[in-house]
């Protein structure tokens, strides 16, 4: 269904044609996809791709997944969003964006090597420059990568007569004092290499330079730290945020420096998450809620990015598994509840400085029956708003984008750590609406591609072939059953003509929908992708009117056939968005998957097809009236 996607083009076609006619004769080599090694284990991914000189991970894969965890890092997206979002354990932000060759940190932005982009219904991610960017170097050895773990940054602050030092590695930091005498502190730091600076100069209260030697092997690194001090400092471990950081303290002998002695051997002290009664409500607090019970779930903060100039980015935490509910005010306000949660920090409101959101805030509110902390938001008008739950919260992605044509649910809830459930919003039509002056028995069929757009070609079958063919089993099932049917094409044909522009043979075929005054538009395609695994039926929409209808089909399909239920996923399809009334395309099966193609082969199959989409318009619509008149 490329066309109806971004039409590939006949140049493209010819290649796939050229591709698939020498393939037989001359086997083609693909380059292999290199072993990941790390910590000593194999890390396999059930699916990854080479481009060029980098790896193209899938999102959901479980080897990304594990290496996620290993770092301490999450991973949020979703299929609506053009944002992939990572949080890093020392709460860094990495912001990848569909189709932009860079991404965005906290600190600015990165080139990438390849883009973030969509296959099916998950999102890849570059995953060498994604190991880049939390602190993991990987190190090309024999075909083989090996994952090195790195000390990747060396943060520095006075504070009063003392400076805060804190390391952020990749992985957990454990240490060895090798050497702590009056002039100088060395650890030194199994398992972990280092991007740091060999040298570099403090002046600093108690710390005058710092020295970074990597030693051991690839496979086993080591780095040693020293920290060249004045005579008569002293040091000390503060708690850390994580575990993947270290905190030091350096100043003079009569400063007060806090934590505790460097241990010969330890690993870093990670602070306590603050419990509700341990933290103290300030005099701009709201009026305090009931005293909570050490088990009710908080919300301990917000972190607030903006990642690129038209995106902001607001991090909440609060404890996992804590029910929220959102809400869209009007065009420009969005709030969410989190009840039965308690604030542990003092209320939040802020103006920022970018141009699309006018204000935030977070507050406990006072006048709930039960404990409830609310985010507020305020927007210029229509724009777009998105919520992505993770491990330590969830994430509100703001964008700078009209969404005034958008289908924006009014209302949804989920739960942190969890998955987002959109409610359906108020108002919108009916199953089985009847657009208003449209013929309430006509149906137009559009099978996909078509003439000089074969479409996916792939064991021996051609998309264009498929379509039409079923497309025109169920004209024959429909007309049986009493609808009107008109077809965007009944051959092999292009609708606007031969060498059209992809705008005009797409709208040439909404307009044969439009200008007919149909009830219902049915598009039917047959679905391909790089990769031989991929399988099943999937239904799509755009309009909120198109929903009931793409998902009665959806139902019956999957019913009658027993494919792969691939689900009912909105998509900006130019022939469901730009057709008046109801409107669904279908994707029956994989043309690239050798069970799908093998069953899309047998006329059985396609009448079953055929059959699956018309028990769908029937439950959508029930049966044509009899007393409308049949002018087409």
């Amino acid at each position: 269904m490329n066309r109806f996607r971004v039409r590939a083009g006949k140049s493209l076609a010819l290649i796939l044609l050229w591709l698939c006619v020498t393939a037989q004769a001359m086997p083609v080599a693909q380059p292999a996809i290199p072993a990941f090694w790390f910590g000593g284990t194999r890390l396999i991914f059930e699916r990854a791709d080479r481009v060029d000189n980098e790896i193209a991970v899938r999102g959901s894969d479980p080897g990304l997944q594990r290496f996620l965890a290993r770092v301490g890092a999450t991973l949020s997206w979703q299929p609506s969003s053009r944002y992939v979002v990572i949080t890093t354990a020392d709460r860094r932000t990495l912001t990848f964006t569909l189709g932009v060759p860079h991404f965005q940190t906290s600190s600015g932005g990165e080139n990438a090597p390849l883009t973030a982009y969509i296959d099916g219904n998950d999102v890849y991610l570059p995953f060498l420059t994604l190991a880049r960017a939390l602190y993991v170097e990987p190190v090309p050895q024999g075909g083989e990568y090996i994952l090195e773990p790195q000390i990747g940054a060396l943060n520095a602050r006075v504070d009063g007569r003392k400076t805060i030092v804190a390391l952020e590695g990749a992985t957990p930091l454990r240490f060895t004092k090798s050497v702590d005498d009056p002039s100088r502190l060395t650890l030194v730091f199994g398992g972990t290499a280092s991007t740091l600076q060999i040298s570099r100069l403090m002046n600093m209260p108690g710390l005058s330079r710092v020295d970074v030697a990597v030693i051991g092997t690839v496979r086993n690194p080591a780095t040693a730290i020293t920290f060249a001090r004045p005579a008569g400092s002293a040091s000390a471990m503060l708690p850390a945020t994580n575990r993947n950081e270290l905190v030091l303290a350096f100043g003079p002998a009569d400063v007060a420096l806090g934590g505790t002695p460097i241990s010969p051997a330890a690993t870093v002290a990670v602070a306590p998450t603050p419990t509700p009664e341990s933290i103290a409500v300030t005099e701009a607090s709201a009026a305090p809620s009931p005293q909570p019970l050490a088990t009710t779930p908080v919300v301990t903060g917000l972190d607030v990015e903006n990642p690129a100039p038209d995106a902001l980015l607001v991090h909440i935490m609060a404890s996992a598994g804590l029910p929220f509910e959102w809400h869209r005010l009007g065009i420009d306000r969005f709030y969410i509840d989190f009840t039965g949660a308690s604030l542990t920090t003092a209320p939040h409101d802020d103006w920022p400085t970018v141009p699309f959101v006018q204000s935030y805030r977070l507050n406990q509110l006072a006048s709930a029956s039960v404990p409830t902390v609310r985010f507020a938001i305020t927007t210029t008008p229509n724009r777009r708003i998105d919520v992505v739950p993770d491990a330590n919260g969830l994430t509100i992605t703001v964008a700078d984008v009209d969404a005034s044509t958008d289908f924006l649910a009014m209302v949804g809830n989920g739960l942190t750590g969890g998955p987002n459930v959109a409610v359906v919003p108020t108002g919108t039509p009916q199953p089985g609406a009847i657009p208003q002056g449209a013929n309430p028995r006509l149906i137009v069929l559009d099978p996909g591609h078509g003439g000089s757009d074969t479409g996916a070609m792939r064991n021996g079958l051609v998309e264009k072939d498929v379509a039409l063919d079923i497309a025109l089993r169920l004209r024959t099932v429909l007309t049986a059953r009493g609808w009107i049917v008109r077809m965007t094409r009944d051959t092999d044909r292009d609708v606007f003509g031969a060498n059209a522009s992809d705008v005009n043979e797409l709208q040439a075929r909404v307009d044969v929908a439009n200008n007919a005054g149909a009830r219902m538009f049915v598009s039917i395609h047959a679905n391909s992708s790089t990769s031989s695994v991929p399988s099943g039926t999937t239904s799509y929409y755009y309009k909120p009117e198109d929903r009931p209808l793409a998902t009665a089909i959806q139902h019956h399909l999957v019913t009658v056939l027993g494919t792969k239920d691939d689900g009912v996923v909105r998509e900006r399809f130019y022939v469901i968005r730009r057709t008046t009334m109801p409107a669904a395309l279908v994707e029956t099966a994989f043309v690239s998957n050798a069970g799908d193609a093998a069953r899309l082969r047998q006329p059985d199959f396609r009448q079953a097809i055929a059959v699956g989409i018309a028990d769908g318009i029937r439950d959508y619509a029930g049966q044509p009236a009899s007393s409308v008149s049949e002018q087409q």
